[in-house]
């Protein structure tokens, strides 16, 4: 469930360029890198916020988060116990990450070594961790490059004495990117708030350490107990994700876009690529330059391209539509449909892509966003095209 929640900036802000406690930023992040280093273990609550681009709610979260240095440790560059209220925790020894139901004392094990990082990474629990104490070295890297940094002084907190925002450069679609550190007089960066713009869209996150005590011996947070019931990990069968090839295509009833007419997808004329997709998907929108691409290139006489959409199709969104399909170039037919549709075609991963024949049967598909998607569509649809 969503919690909407007010970000409330409560700071009167003293500009000065590059300098703070008399200090250019280099010697702050300097004096923070080396306050972080002293220490080997820290015990924390964590309060964090999040906005995902186009989405309206800011969520919040709050843990409990235990992290011991482990210098040769090259996942995460030390243990971690994370706890979360009322549900469990996740607890990465150094080989596995283990998520603990504390009720009903079960747990899931992942194999960290062997790739399932993703079970504390895929996830607002890698958000929780204090990156800057388990790697102090992300300090120093904004002295070695060519940000643009401002600080000021806050005069309303009692334990955030000072701030720091830094530019940071764009990547790929993401713009105006930016951090703030708050710093307290120890120079301990408690406060993370960071800024990201994708199209007109923007993502905030804010990550507060509350109460951090350090270096307290407790090895049994990083451990699990061994008569805990646990059962491994085992890889999900993908064909569970999508439909096979040889299969008929569901129908599409829903709505055309901005007409919102009743629209109903013929598979019979034409060979068909649908495309499902939402608005606030980063994959989905690095996807959209390539799908113009095939528009483009394909003989429309011969194949059509739907742009499915269920995600967004209420009347928070709707509104929003417009002004995202004209900003993303997004020139395939678009059609609005419900969560029935979207199951009939098993559509878990964003974005989604099937190519359809004039028989109705499906003879290709492409799960997610890769950077040779038009090509391997385009020989998804040769193959359609050349079905009988």
């Amino acid at each position: 469930m969503k919690v909407r929640t007010i970000v409330l900036l409560s700071t009167i802000a003293l500009l000065y360029p590059t300098t703070m406690w008399g200090q250019t930023a280099r010697e702050v992040l300097q004096s923070s890198y080396e306050q972080l280093m002293r220490h080997n273990s820290i015990q924390y609550n964590v309060k964090f916020r999040m906005k995902f681009f186009s989405e309206d709610d800011t969520n919040t979260y709050r843990v409990t988060c235990h992290l011991k240095k482990v210098p040769t440790d090259s996942l995460f560059g030390g243990t971690i116990n994370i706890n979360i209220a009322d549900t469990g925790r996740i607890v990465y020894d150094g080989t596995h990450i283990w998520n603990i139901k504390s009720k009903q004392h079960t747990a899931r094990r992942y194999n960290a070594t062997k790739g399932e990082t993703w079970a504390i990474t895929s996830n607002f629990n890698e958000r929780s961790i204090w990156q800057f104490f388990l790697h102090p070295e992300k300090l120093l890297e904004y002295t070695r490059l060519p940000h643009k940094i401002a600080m000021s002084k806050n005069l309303l907190s009692s334990t955030e004495r000072y701030k720091m925002t830094i530019a940071l450069p764009d990547a790929a679609d993401v713009t105006n990117r930016k951090i703030c550190i708050s710093f307290t007089d120890k120079f301990l960066p408690v406060t993370m708030q960071e800024w990201a713009t994708m199209g007109s869209n923007t993502q905030y996150t804010e990550l507060h350490i509350l109460t951090p005590v350090f270096d307290r011996n407790q090895p049994w947070l990083f451990t699990v107990n061994k008569n805990i019931s646990y059962t491994d990990y085992v890889e999900e069968d993908w064909s569970n994700f999508f439909l096979p090839d040889g299969a008929t295509a569901p129908p599409i009833q829903g709505k055309n876009y901005p007409l919102l007419a009743a629209h109903a997808i013929n598979y019979s004329n034409k060979v068909t690529l649908l495309d499902f997709w939402y608005m606030s998907c980063p994959p989905c929108i690095r996807s959209f330059p390539q799908i113009d691409t095939l528009l483009q290139t394909v003989d429309t006489s011969m194949v059509q391209i739907y742009s499915v959409n269920y995600h967004n199709n209420n009347e928070k969104d709707l509104p929003k539509l417009a002004g995202f399909i004209e900003q993303h170039h997004v020139r395939s037919a678009v059609v609005l449909t419900d969560k029935q549709t979207i199951d009939s075609f098993k559509v878990t991963i964003w974005p989604t892509f099937y190519v359809i024949d004039r028989k109705g049967i499906i003879t290709g598909s492409v799960l997610g966003y890769n950077d040779h998607l038009a090509d391997s569509l385009k020989v998804h649809l040769k193959k359609a095209l050349h079905t009988q």
